[in-house]
Protein backbone atom coordinates (compact mmCIF):
# COMPACT_ATOMS: atom_id res chain seq x y z
CA UNK A 1 0.00 0.00 0.00
CA UNK A 2 2.70 2.80 1.05
CA UNK A 3 4.66 1.88 -2.42
CA UNK A 4 1.83 2.67 -4.27
CA UNK A 5 0.77 5.57 -2.51
CA UNK A 6 4.37 6.55 -2.54
CA UNK A 7 4.19 6.33 -6.94
CA UNK A 8 0.98 7.97 -6.80
CA UNK A 9 2.43 11.48 -5.09
CA UNK A 10 5.09 11.28 -7.34
CA UNK A 11 3.24 11.03 -10.66
CA UNK A 12 0.87 13.89 -8.97
CA UNK A 13 3.66 16.00 -8.38
CA UNK A 14 5.11 15.32 -11.37
CA UNK A 15 1.66 16.33 -13.28
CA UNK A 16 1.79 19.33 -11.23
CA UNK A 17 5.07 20.61 -12.46
CA UNK A 18 4.83 19.65 -15.88
CA UNK A 19 1.85 22.16 -15.95
CA UNK A 20 3.59 25.10 -14.52
CA UNK A 21 6.69 24.02 -16.80
CA UNK A 22 4.97 24.14 -20.02
CA UNK A 23 3.87 27.81 -19.20
CA UNK A 24 7.71 29.29 -17.86
CA UNK A 25 9.39 27.26 -20.29
CA UNK A 26 9.63 27.19 -24.30
CA UNK A 27 9.10 23.78 -25.75
CA UNK A 28 12.84 22.89 -26.41
CA UNK A 29 12.80 22.84 -22.79
CA UNK A 30 14.73 26.10 -22.61
CA UNK A 31 13.76 29.78 -20.60
CA UNK A 32 14.28 33.05 -22.45
CA UNK A 33 14.92 36.40 -20.34
CA UNK A 34 11.60 38.10 -21.33
CA UNK A 35 12.39 41.34 -19.21
CA UNK A 36 13.50 44.52 -21.18
CA UNK A 37 14.55 47.95 -20.33
CA UNK A 38 13.49 51.38 -20.36
CA UNK A 39 14.97 54.84 -21.34
CA UNK A 40 15.57 55.52 -17.51
CA UNK A 41 16.78 51.99 -16.12
CA UNK A 42 19.16 51.46 -18.77
CA UNK A 43 20.67 54.39 -17.89
CA UNK A 44 20.65 53.71 -14.36
CA UNK A 45 22.08 49.94 -14.63
CA UNK A 46 25.03 51.37 -17.19
CA UNK A 47 25.53 54.54 -15.12
CA UNK A 48 24.75 57.08 -17.78
CA UNK A 49 22.89 60.07 -18.35
CA UNK A 50 19.21 59.19 -20.15
CA UNK A 51 20.18 62.13 -22.59
CA UNK A 52 23.35 61.07 -23.55
CA UNK A 53 21.97 57.53 -24.38
CA UNK A 54 19.44 59.41 -26.43
CA UNK A 55 21.94 61.16 -28.36
CA UNK A 56 24.21 58.16 -29.13
CA UNK A 57 21.00 55.95 -29.69
CA UNK A 58 19.72 59.12 -32.19
CA UNK A 59 23.80 59.19 -34.03
CA UNK A 60 23.32 55.26 -34.29
CA UNK A 61 26.15 54.65 -31.76
CA UNK A 62 24.30 52.24 -29.95
CA UNK A 63 21.56 50.01 -29.96
CA UNK A 64 18.03 51.55 -30.90
CA UNK A 65 15.06 50.48 -28.57
CA UNK A 66 12.54 48.32 -29.62
CA UNK A 67 8.86 47.13 -29.12
CA UNK A 68 7.59 43.74 -28.61
CA UNK A 69 4.80 41.82 -27.58
CA UNK A 70 5.82 41.89 -23.63
CA UNK A 71 6.26 45.60 -24.44
CA UNK A 72 4.35 47.85 -26.06
CA UNK A 73 6.80 50.79 -25.78
CA UNK A 74 10.69 50.79 -26.68
CA UNK A 75 12.71 49.18 -24.63
CA UNK A 76 16.44 47.46 -24.75
CA UNK A 77 17.47 43.84 -24.26
CA UNK A 78 19.79 42.71 -21.51
CA UNK A 79 22.21 41.59 -24.82
CA UNK A 80 21.58 45.70 -26.31
CA UNK A 81 22.66 46.89 -23.03
CA UNK A 82 25.88 44.91 -22.81
CA UNK A 83 26.62 45.73 -26.42
CA UNK A 84 26.69 49.26 -24.74
CA UNK A 85 28.87 48.61 -22.33
CA UNK A 86 31.17 47.21 -24.64
CA UNK A 87 30.67 49.78 -26.97
CA UNK A 88 31.52 52.69 -23.88
CA UNK A 89 33.93 51.09 -21.73
CA UNK A 90 31.45 50.59 -19.06
CA UNK A 91 31.54 46.97 -18.05
CA UNK A 92 32.64 47.12 -14.21
CA UNK A 93 34.44 43.44 -14.85
CA UNK A 94 37.69 43.05 -12.17
CA UNK A 95 41.02 43.85 -13.21
CA UNK A 96 43.09 40.80 -14.72
CA UNK A 97 45.40 41.53 -11.32
CA UNK A 98 42.30 41.18 -9.28
CA UNK A 99 41.18 37.54 -7.98
CA UNK A 100 37.92 36.93 -8.93
CA UNK A 101 35.59 36.49 -5.97
CA UNK A 102 34.28 32.99 -5.07
CA UNK A 103 31.10 33.49 -2.75
CA UNK A 104 29.73 30.53 -0.63
CA UNK A 105 25.91 30.98 0.28
CA UNK A 106 26.17 28.79 2.98
CA UNK A 107 23.88 27.23 5.96
CA UNK A 108 23.72 23.80 7.05
CA UNK A 109 20.17 24.31 7.93
CA UNK A 110 17.47 24.16 5.25
CA UNK A 111 14.41 26.47 4.64
CA UNK A 112 16.83 29.30 4.79
CA UNK A 113 16.77 30.77 1.89
CA UNK A 114 19.92 29.66 0.09
CA UNK A 115 18.93 29.17 -2.81
CA UNK A 116 16.61 32.40 -3.25
CA UNK A 117 20.00 34.34 -2.24
CA UNK A 118 22.14 32.94 -4.47
CA UNK A 119 20.09 32.66 -7.82
CA UNK A 120 19.29 36.77 -6.93
CA UNK A 121 22.38 37.76 -6.47
CA UNK A 122 23.87 36.47 -9.47
CA UNK A 123 20.99 37.94 -11.71
CA UNK A 124 21.71 41.13 -9.53
CA UNK A 125 25.23 40.98 -11.24
CA UNK A 126 24.58 39.93 -14.25
CA UNK A 127 22.14 42.79 -14.93
CA UNK A 128 25.40 44.81 -13.84
CA UNK A 129 27.40 43.42 -16.75
CA UNK A 130 29.96 41.49 -14.38
CA UNK A 131 30.94 38.15 -15.59
CA UNK A 132 29.57 35.48 -12.96
CA UNK A 133 29.02 31.93 -12.80
CA UNK A 134 26.55 29.34 -10.59
CA UNK A 135 28.17 26.37 -9.07
CA UNK A 136 25.03 24.06 -7.51
CA UNK A 137 26.67 22.01 -5.07
CA UNK A 138 23.25 20.44 -3.63
CA UNK A 139 21.81 17.14 -5.42
CA UNK A 140 18.18 18.33 -5.15
CA UNK A 141 18.92 20.82 -7.75
CA UNK A 142 16.66 24.07 -6.42
CA UNK A 143 19.03 26.51 -8.42
CA UNK A 144 19.28 24.44 -11.45
CA UNK A 145 15.57 24.47 -12.07
CA UNK A 146 15.56 27.83 -12.19
CA UNK A 147 17.40 28.18 -15.45
CA UNK A 148 16.12 24.15 -16.73
CA UNK A 149 13.75 22.00 -17.00
CA UNK A 150 14.26 18.72 -15.14
CA UNK A 151 18.06 18.49 -14.16
CA UNK A 152 17.33 14.65 -13.76
CA UNK A 153 16.18 13.94 -17.38
CA UNK A 154 18.10 11.44 -19.95
CA UNK A 155 18.71 12.23 -23.14
CA UNK A 156 19.61 9.50 -25.90
CA UNK A 157 22.54 9.26 -27.40
CA UNK A 158 24.25 6.47 -30.40
CA UNK A 159 27.33 4.92 -29.66
CA UNK A 160 28.27 2.27 -31.77
CA UNK A 161 25.21 1.72 -33.74
CA UNK A 162 23.41 1.24 -30.15
CA UNK A 163 21.07 3.55 -27.72
CA UNK A 164 23.00 4.84 -24.89
CA UNK A 165 21.13 6.97 -22.47
CA UNK A 166 22.84 9.62 -20.65
CA UNK A 167 22.16 12.61 -18.06
CA UNK A 168 21.35 15.56 -19.78
CA UNK A 169 23.89 17.49 -17.42
CA UNK A 170 27.11 15.54 -15.86
CA UNK A 171 26.67 17.65 -12.72
CA UNK A 172 30.24 17.89 -10.56
CA UNK A 173 30.11 14.35 -10.11
CA UNK A 174 32.86 13.15 -12.73
CA UNK A 175 35.48 15.53 -11.56
CA UNK A 176 35.02 15.12 -7.74
CA UNK A 177 34.94 11.11 -8.62
CA UNK A 178 38.47 11.58 -10.32
CA UNK A 179 36.83 10.40 -13.98
CA UNK A 180 37.81 13.64 -15.53
CA UNK A 181 40.73 15.91 -14.23
CA UNK A 182 39.38 19.80 -15.68
CA UNK A 183 36.63 21.26 -15.55
CA UNK A 184 36.92 22.27 -19.24
CA UNK A 185 34.88 18.85 -20.48
CA UNK A 186 33.33 16.44 -18.80
CA UNK A 187 32.70 12.91 -20.43
CA UNK A 188 31.62 12.06 -23.64
CA UNK A 189 32.63 15.69 -24.32
CA UNK A 190 29.37 17.48 -22.39
CA UNK A 191 30.11 20.61 -20.78
CA UNK A 192 30.56 21.44 -17.02
CA UNK A 193 29.64 24.99 -17.65
CA UNK A 194 26.22 25.66 -19.32
CA UNK A 195 25.12 29.26 -20.88
CA UNK A 196 21.69 30.38 -19.35
CA UNK A 197 19.15 32.78 -20.67
CA UNK A 198 20.85 35.36 -18.73
CA UNK A 199 23.47 36.94 -20.88
CA UNK A 200 26.88 36.75 -18.68
CA UNK A 201 25.87 34.69 -16.06
CA UNK A 202 26.85 31.28 -16.34
CA UNK A 203 26.08 27.26 -14.90
CA UNK A 204 27.91 24.50 -13.44
CA UNK A 205 24.13 22.23 -13.10
CA UNK A 206 23.08 19.93 -10.28
CA UNK A 207 20.82 16.86 -10.02
CA UNK A 208 20.67 14.06 -8.27
CA UNK A 209 23.78 12.31 -9.84
CA UNK A 210 25.81 14.33 -7.49
CA UNK A 211 24.94 12.15 -4.71
CA UNK A 212 28.19 9.91 -6.53
CA UNK A 213 30.18 12.00 -4.92
CA UNK A 214 29.09 11.51 -1.69
CA UNK A 215 29.92 8.04 -1.66
CA UNK A 216 32.90 7.84 -3.71
CA UNK A 217 34.89 10.56 -2.12
CA UNK A 218 34.93 8.83 1.06
CA UNK A 219 36.04 5.82 -0.17
CA UNK A 220 38.83 7.18 -2.39
CA UNK A 221 40.23 8.75 1.00
CA UNK A 222 39.94 4.95 2.91
CA UNK A 223 42.23 3.61 -0.20
CA UNK A 224 44.60 6.84 0.39
CA UNK A 225 44.59 8.49 3.67
CA UNK A 226 46.51 11.06 2.04
CA UNK A 227 44.21 12.07 -0.20
CA UNK A 228 42.69 15.66 0.43
CA UNK A 229 39.82 15.80 -1.18
CA UNK A 230 38.72 19.43 0.23
CA UNK A 231 41.06 20.70 -2.01
CA UNK A 232 39.11 19.05 -5.23
CA UNK A 233 36.62 22.05 -6.26
CA UNK A 234 39.27 24.53 -4.95
CA UNK A 235 41.33 23.56 -8.13
CA UNK A 236 39.07 22.56 -10.43
CA UNK A 237 37.55 26.35 -10.39
CA UNK A 238 41.72 27.80 -10.55
CA UNK A 239 41.76 26.39 -13.69
CA UNK A 240 38.27 28.31 -15.00
CA UNK A 241 37.76 30.85 -12.81
CA UNK A 242 39.77 33.56 -15.32
CA UNK A 243 36.87 33.55 -17.74
CA UNK A 244 34.35 35.22 -14.45
CA UNK A 245 34.52 38.19 -12.13
CA UNK A 246 31.92 36.26 -9.74
CA UNK A 247 31.70 32.33 -8.92
CA UNK A 248 28.73 32.01 -6.68
CA UNK A 249 28.18 28.49 -5.03
CA UNK A 250 24.67 27.25 -3.79
CA UNK A 251 25.63 24.33 -0.92
CA UNK A 252 23.05 21.85 0.47
CA UNK A 253 21.78 22.17 4.02
CA UNK A 254 24.28 19.42 5.56
CA UNK A 255 27.71 19.59 6.17
CA UNK A 256 28.72 16.90 3.05
CA UNK A 257 32.04 16.02 1.27
CA UNK A 258 30.78 18.34 -1.54
CA UNK A 259 29.83 21.26 1.12
CA UNK A 260 33.46 20.50 2.46
CA UNK A 261 34.53 21.60 -0.89
CA UNK A 262 32.72 24.19 -1.21
CA UNK A 263 34.36 25.75 2.10
CA UNK A 264 37.16 25.36 1.32
CA UNK A 265 37.33 26.95 -2.35
CA UNK A 266 35.33 29.72 -1.57
CA UNK A 267 37.27 32.99 -0.23
CA UNK A 268 34.01 34.89 0.72
CA UNK A 269 31.19 33.55 2.28
CA UNK A 270 26.88 35.31 2.93
CA UNK A 271 24.94 33.14 5.74
CA UNK A 272 21.62 33.52 5.43
CA UNK A 273 19.64 33.54 8.82
CA UNK A 274 16.16 34.19 9.43
CA UNK A 275 15.50 35.83 12.75
CA UNK A 276 13.54 33.12 14.69
CA UNK A 277 14.81 31.25 17.98
CA UNK A 278 15.11 28.11 16.00
CA UNK A 279 17.24 29.54 13.34
CA UNK A 280 19.71 30.79 15.87
CA UNK A 281 19.77 27.93 17.88
CA UNK A 282 20.35 26.46 14.65
CA UNK A 283 23.19 29.19 13.84
CA UNK A 284 25.26 28.24 16.60
CA UNK A 285 25.57 24.60 15.67
CA UNK A 286 26.28 25.48 12.18
CA UNK A 287 29.79 27.92 13.38
CA UNK A 288 31.08 25.34 15.91
CA UNK A 289 30.65 22.75 13.23
CA UNK A 290 32.54 25.04 10.29
CA UNK A 291 35.06 25.52 12.88
CA UNK A 292 35.28 21.86 13.80
CA UNK A 293 35.61 21.01 10.00
CA UNK A 294 38.28 23.38 9.23
CA UNK A 295 40.54 23.34 11.83
CA UNK A 296 41.96 19.78 11.03
CA UNK A 297 42.00 20.06 7.18
CA UNK A 298 43.79 23.19 7.93
CA UNK A 299 46.73 21.23 9.83
CA UNK A 300 46.66 18.69 7.90
CA UNK A 301 47.54 20.88 4.76
CA UNK A 302 49.58 23.76 7.07
CA UNK A 303 47.59 26.20 5.37
CA UNK A 304 45.37 28.84 7.12
CA UNK A 305 41.87 29.70 5.47
CA UNK A 306 41.17 33.33 4.80
CA UNK A 307 38.26 34.75 3.61
CA UNK A 308 37.90 37.90 1.63
CA UNK A 309 34.74 38.61 3.79
CA UNK A 310 31.90 36.87 5.59
CA UNK A 311 28.71 38.01 6.35
CA UNK A 312 25.55 37.22 8.10
CA UNK A 313 22.07 37.92 6.11
CA UNK A 314 19.05 37.78 7.36
CA UNK A 315 16.51 36.58 5.77
CA UNK A 316 12.56 35.84 5.40
CA UNK A 317 11.96 39.00 7.58
CA UNK A 318 8.30 39.76 8.33
CA UNK A 319 8.36 42.44 9.70
CA UNK A 320 7.03 41.53 13.10
CA UNK A 321 7.50 42.05 16.26
CA UNK A 322 9.70 38.78 16.84
CA UNK A 323 11.44 39.11 13.98
CA UNK A 324 12.27 43.08 15.06
CA UNK A 325 13.71 41.91 18.29
CA UNK A 326 16.01 39.05 16.83
CA UNK A 327 17.19 40.77 14.00
CA UNK A 328 18.49 43.09 16.58
CA UNK A 329 20.06 40.28 18.64
CA UNK A 330 21.73 39.11 15.63
CA UNK A 331 23.33 42.47 14.72
CA UNK A 332 24.05 43.45 18.85
CA UNK A 333 25.81 40.18 18.29
CA UNK A 334 27.62 39.68 15.34
CA UNK A 335 28.45 43.75 14.86
CA UNK A 336 29.82 44.87 11.55
CA UNK A 337 29.67 41.17 10.09
CA UNK A 338 25.64 41.05 10.02
CA UNK A 339 24.61 43.08 6.99
CA UNK A 340 22.64 46.10 6.92
CA UNK A 341 20.13 45.20 4.70
CA UNK A 342 17.74 42.27 5.25
CA UNK A 343 15.95 39.82 2.85
CA UNK A 344 12.61 40.29 3.43
CA UNK A 345 9.54 37.89 2.72
CA UNK A 346 7.62 38.81 0.31
CA UNK A 347 4.68 38.24 -1.74
CA UNK A 348 6.31 39.01 -4.67
CA UNK A 349 8.73 36.21 -4.53
CA UNK A 350 6.67 34.19 -3.33
CA UNK A 351 4.28 35.24 -6.99
CA UNK A 352 7.68 34.37 -8.51
CA UNK A 353 8.51 31.76 -7.56
CA UNK A 354 4.64 30.55 -8.35
CA UNK A 355 5.65 31.09 -12.20
CA UNK A 356 9.03 29.67 -12.15
CA UNK A 357 10.70 33.02 -12.50
CA UNK A 358 12.86 35.19 -10.09
CA UNK A 359 11.94 38.66 -9.20
CA UNK A 360 14.49 39.86 -11.44
CA UNK A 361 12.77 37.95 -14.40
CA UNK A 362 9.55 39.54 -13.78
CA UNK A 363 8.85 42.32 -17.14
CA UNK A 364 5.32 43.08 -14.48
CA UNK A 365 3.67 42.07 -11.24
CA UNK A 366 -0.31 41.70 -11.48
CA UNK A 367 -0.55 42.56 -7.82
CA UNK A 368 0.13 46.63 -6.33
CA UNK A 369 3.09 47.97 -8.39
CA UNK A 370 4.07 49.84 -5.60
CA UNK A 371 4.83 46.32 -3.61
CA UNK A 372 6.61 45.33 -6.46
CA UNK A 373 8.75 48.13 -6.50
CA UNK A 374 9.32 48.04 -2.62
CA UNK A 375 10.58 44.06 -3.35
CA UNK A 376 13.22 45.24 -6.10
CA UNK A 377 14.39 47.84 -3.51
CA UNK A 378 14.63 45.69 -0.61
CA UNK A 379 16.58 42.86 -2.75
CA UNK A 380 18.43 45.45 -4.74
CA UNK A 381 19.62 46.77 -1.15
CA UNK A 382 20.84 43.24 -0.38
CA UNK A 383 22.70 42.97 -3.47
CA UNK A 384 24.19 46.62 -3.61
CA UNK A 385 25.69 45.41 -0.13
CA UNK A 386 27.46 42.36 -1.19
CA UNK A 387 28.47 43.92 -4.86
CA UNK A 388 30.63 46.81 -2.41
CA UNK A 389 32.18 44.01 -0.27
CA UNK A 390 33.12 42.04 -3.78
CA UNK A 391 34.15 45.75 -5.42
CA UNK A 392 36.33 46.44 -2.72
CA UNK A 393 38.21 42.59 -2.63
CA UNK A 394 39.65 44.44 -5.64
CA UNK A 395 42.68 46.50 -5.43
CA UNK A 396 41.80 48.20 -8.80
CA UNK A 397 38.12 49.31 -7.47
CA UNK A 398 38.63 49.25 -3.84
CA UNK A 399 38.94 53.10 -3.28
CA UNK A 400 35.99 53.80 -5.41
CA UNK A 401 33.75 50.93 -4.21
CA UNK A 402 34.41 52.48 -0.08
CA UNK A 403 32.94 55.67 -1.20
CA UNK A 404 30.30 54.71 -3.85
CA UNK A 405 27.28 52.01 -3.68
CA UNK A 406 25.41 51.54 -6.60
CA UNK A 407 22.08 50.19 -6.80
Amino acid sequence: MSVKLFNDFSGTATSLLEQLSKEAFYPDNTKRLKRRFKLAEGARLIGLSESYLRKLEAQGEIPVRSKTEETNYPTWSLEDLNSIRDKLDRNPCRAASDDPVRLQIINFKGGVAKTTTAVHMAQYLALRGYRVLLVDLDPQASLTSQFFNDPDEYITLIEDGEEVEIPRFPTLAPFLCGDVDTLQTAEGDQPFIYNTHWPRLDIIPSNLGLNRAEFNLPKLQALDPNFEFWTLLDKGLASIEDDYDVIIMDTPPALSYVTINGVWAANSMVIPMPPAILDLSSARQFFEMLAQTLEPIQEASGLVKEYKFIRLLITKFDGQANSREIAGWIRKLWGKYAMDNMMASTTVINAAGINMETVYEMQRYEGNNKTFKRALELLDGVNAEIEQQIRMSWPSQRKQAQTTMVL
